[in-house]
């Protein structure tokens, strides 16, 4: 058995959603909207990860076709042991439109200084489009 690792984000959700529920002002909705968008994608994907990976290619050209026009920028760390390379290397060899920044010194946290300051320049760049 190997010990699922959490992001920072899950874990602060983990451990303030008890007091929040507990406070008689705070209700349900208020609460849900505390939990930040990365956690509740990483729960998302950590449960449906066998769904999505056998009914969803995103590789198939007829998935890629449907988003091949719309103005991509994908920042890859180039030290990422959780999501290789590879994959984002696979990606844009089908979809060559896709403009790909591999990241040497970066590793999978948007949160890693050298990532972040990777997509802070390509959303500026997204931003003029």
């Amino acid at each position: 058995f190997v010990q699922p690792h959490l992001s920072p984000s899950l874990h602060r959700v983990d451990s303030n959603f008890p007091r929040l529920k507990s406070n008689s002002n705070v209700t349900e909705a208020d609460a849900k909207k505390f939990i930040p968008a990365q956690a509740m994608l990483t729960c998302f994907y950590s449960t449906n990860d066998e769904y999505m990976m056998s009914k969803f290619n995103l590789l198939a050209k007829e998935n890629l076709d449907k988003i091949r026009h719309i103005p991509c920028i994908a920042i890859q760390g180039g030290q990422d042991n959780i999501c290789p390379p590879d994959s984002a290397l696979d990606l844009h060899e089908e979809w060559p439109e896709m403009e790909l920044r591999i990241v040497t010194e970066g590793k999978h946290s948007m949160y890693d200084t050298p990532i972040t300051c990777e997509l802070i320049k390509a959303t500026d760049r997204l931003a003029d489009i």
